[in-house]
């Protein structure tokens, strides 16, 4: 609103009253929410903004990264724990920005290590046996699907950190490997090749004359 405040000034003899005007603006309120508290590395964070008596945002994620909009999403590119901060800003007519703050935690998990080491060749002949290992797992649950369109099924599965599968026809094919963490975060990693059928030698005599 806008208030009068006066001062008395007592000089001597002399007295003065002054009078001014002063104008307070409501201060906006700052409020947001999450979809969750806890996230893996490469989901994306969800906000939902509830501020009131606002007009403009801005959003510090804590990794370097600064948006601005109603609710801005965010993806953390690596594990830890991150403390989003929203300030609510409101312009008002004489050109004063009040602003108020919020600050929510959220934690980001590290996704499982995915390497794969295998004997893939630029050229692997039929029938190709296929060694597959994942050496950056830990306590992982890892699980490998081997695409082999010349069985039925075509997909086969296999559990653990090192694993096998015969490829017997040519073909391309594909491995692909899953690991999920305790925390239920998950990565994967896949790799296609090319299985070519072995040359077959043959040879006639000629008849010498």
């Amino acid at each position: 609103g806008v208030f009068t405040v006066s001062i008395d000034i007592t000089k001597g003899c002399s007295d003065t009253t002054a009078f001014r005007q002063v104008t307070v603006y409501k201060k906006p309120v700052a409020l947001f929410t999450t979809n969750s508290e806890v996230y893996c590395r490469g989901d994306p964070v969800k906000v939902t903004n509830g501020s009131l008596n606002d007009t403009n945002y801005q959003w510090l994620w804590k990794d370097g990264n600064i948006s601005s909009g109603l609710n801005p999403g965010h993806i953390y590119a690596t594990g830890g724990n991150y403390a989003i901060y929203l300030q609510a800003e409101r312009t008002n007519s004489s050109g004063l920005v009040c602003y108020d703050t919020i600050v929510r935690s959220v934690t980001i998990l590290s996704k499982p290590v995915v390497t794969v080491l295998s004997n893939i060749n630029a050229i692997n002949c039929a029938p190709f046996k296929l060694d597959v290992s994942a050496p950056g797992i830990i306590s992982e649950k890892v699980t490998w699907y081997f695409y082999d369109s010349t069985v039925v099924p075509s997909l086969v599965t296999a559990p653990g950190i090192n694993a096998r599968y015969i490829f017997g026809k040519p073909g391309t094919f594909y491995v692909k490997m899953i690991a999920v963490n305790a925390a239920g975060c998950k990565d994967s990693t896949t790799i296609a090749f090319t299985v070519r059928g072995k040359a077959v030698a043959s040879f006639s005599p000629s008849t010498m004359a």
